[in-house]
């Protein structure tokens, strides 16, 4: 990959020379169709190629470009990429194997947030964990495409290959729900036991000192404030040390203090 992005960087260095957009929109879909013909001409698939040109076009100094030039083609052929797959559903195996559709859904949906949660659970806390396994919990695209190109070949059974496209839209379908109620469900998963009120429950506090971080230096500060009897508050946004903190009947609250000041300046 290397070699290729300084071959890459003195052509894209001419073609900017040239202060046209369109040739250098015509530059980039021109590398990346050369490579899916090459690609199959060496036996590979055109996907391949393309993906190939595309990480070589991603280590050169122009990737933010390309990347902003070609959003309108990527949306638009990503549209018609799901209208093929949609045009390809047939109905009526849906109607017959739905149950092993949705038995589907739930057991993979299942086993990828309990992943999610194992590896993020391990660095942070809870809820944090349960959110970011909701938020990943569909199926992506590019299992459509495996299973269409599985299809295609003749690898798997038409009706095996229905059901698993159509699970992953349904996955898919029900992304943007789950989003929107990410704050509930977790709420409900969790029965509360994570959903810590960052509130300080304790008097109104008049003439504190406010310290902002409760890290390694902020715990110390607070632990001198407390010896000489000041009363402080302390401002974190690590949500496991606020946690840790307020079980200790610290007050410490949870808010990001840096960029409070930022927006009031």
């Amino acid at each position: 990959m290397g070699i290729w992005k300084f071959i890459l960087e003195p052509f894209f260095n001419e073609v900017v020379k040239s202060n046209s957009d369109e040739i250098f929109i015509g530059s980039i879909l021109f590398l990346v169709m050369g490579a899916s013909v090459l690609a199959h001409a060496l036996g590979f698939s055109y996907s391949l190629g393309a993906f190939i040109a595309g990480m070589i076009i991603a280590e050169t100094h122009y990737k933010h470009q390309v990347e902003a030039d070609l959003i309108p083609f990527r949306d638009l052929l990503l549209g018609i990429f799901f209208i093929t797959v949609g045009m390809q559903i047939d109905f009526s195996i849906i109607a017959e194997h739905y149950l092993t559709i949705m038995g589907l859904l739930l057991l993979f949906t299942v086993v990828k947030m309990s992943i999610i949660f194992l590896l993020v659970s391990r660095v942070t806390i809870k809820r944090t964990a349960v959110k970011t396994a909701l938020a990943l919990f569909q199926l992506g695209e590019f299992g459509l495409v495996v299973f269409e190109l599985a299809n295609a070949k003749h690898l798997l059974d038409p009706t095996i290959s229905q059901i698993l496209i159509v699970t992953i839209i349904l996955s898919m379908i029900l992304t943007p729900f789950v989003l929107r109620n990410i704050a509930w469900l977790t709420d409900r998963i969790l029965q509360s036991e994570d959903a810590l009120d960052v509130s300080i429950n304790a008097q109104k506090l008049d003439h504190h000192v406010v310290v902002l971080g409760y890290g390694r230096l902020g715990r110390k500060i607070c632990e001198k404030l407390a010896t000489q009897g000041v009363t402080y508050i302390a401002v974190e946004s690590n949500m496991r040390n606020v946690i840790a903190a307020q079980k200790e009947g610290k007050h410490v609250i949870f808010g990001n203090c840096f960029f409070s000041i930022f927006l009031s300046m």
